[in-house]
């Protein structure tokens, strides 16, 4: 299937995954392909592994994502890195308008299809890359990506990307992992982090470097003000960030700014 090309809801059949799983490490070059080959690795166990290496808590924080865009109802809407679609079911849901999932991994959006349909929605998902988003300029009011800005080969050109995506006036909402404060909570989370997840995560998904890169990316990926630098260089304005449960993760928010019309006098 070509990047771009929508799979929709009639997709039915079984996916297998021919090329190899690729353990990596990272610095911060992350590489498409690498990334792509590993979650079409682990998707049969993304969701199993999310709700429980999380303890759950990875659904309070859509919900606050969901909550702080406030009214949806009728918005066209976008969520970059969809994965299994999460965020897709939140806002159709929530009274969203059109619905569309883009990821690189055929086999998360395949998940995603089947829950989408599951649940009796009506959305669509797509295959490509968030620095080519293969929608017309401002055809969103809204775009979200959760936990997977820290995943593109280029963060930069993604989110000059999701600014072209969006029309003037529209809502980009981010959910990443971010380093917690220092302290005993913070201590106790780095420990969990960087011994117990990557374990867990390999005994069951069978693919050790998935949950390592998990580590490891986090370790190397801006956060806070950096990564606001990096949303206000795209062209956002109004931009914000608030750390969530001790810091784990954190919400930016931002918009697109209006288009200036000058009155002629």
């Amino acid at each position: 299937m070509r990047p771009g090309e929508s799979i929709g809801l009639e997709f039915q059949s079984f996916v297998r995954i021919f090329s190899p799983f690729c353990q990596f490490t990272t610095g911060r070059a992350v590489n498409r392909r690498d990334v792509q080959q590993m979650f079409n690795a682990i998707a049969p166990t993304y969701d199993l592994l999310n709700r429980s290496l999380s303890f759950g808590v990875d659904i309070i924080w859509r919900r606050r994502l969901m909550r702080s865009l406030g009214n949806v109802r009728g918005a066209r809407t976008l969520d970059v890195a969809c994965g299994s679609g999460d965020l897709m079911l939140s806002c159709t849901r929530a009274g969203a308008g059109a619905v569309i999932g883009v990821d690189l991994a055929f086999g998360m959006l395949r998940r995603a299809n089947v829950r989408l349909q599951r649940a009796a929605v009506v959305t669509s998902v797509v295959v490509g890359a968030a620095e080519a988003l293969p929608f017309r300029s401002g055809s969103f009011d809204v775009v979200t990506a959760a936990f997977g800005l820290r995943n593109f080969e280029d963060p930069d050109a993604g989110l000059l990307e999701m600014h072209r995506a969006l029309v003037p006036g529209g809502r980009l909402r981010i959910l990443e992992f971010s380093e917690p404060s220092s302290g005993l909570w913070g201590w106790l989370f780095r420990w969990y982090f960087r011994f117990i997840l990557p374990r867990v995560g390999a005994l069951i998904s069978g693919h050790a470097g998935a949950y390592q890169y998990l580590h490891d990316s986090v370790q190397a990926f801006p956060s806070g003000p950096a990564l606001i630098t990096m949303m206000e260089r795209a062209g956002f304005t109004e931009t914000s960030f608030v750390p969530l449960s001790g810091g784990i993760a954190t919400l930016y928010a931002a918009v697109k700014p209006a288009e200036v019309t000058i009155s002629k006098t």
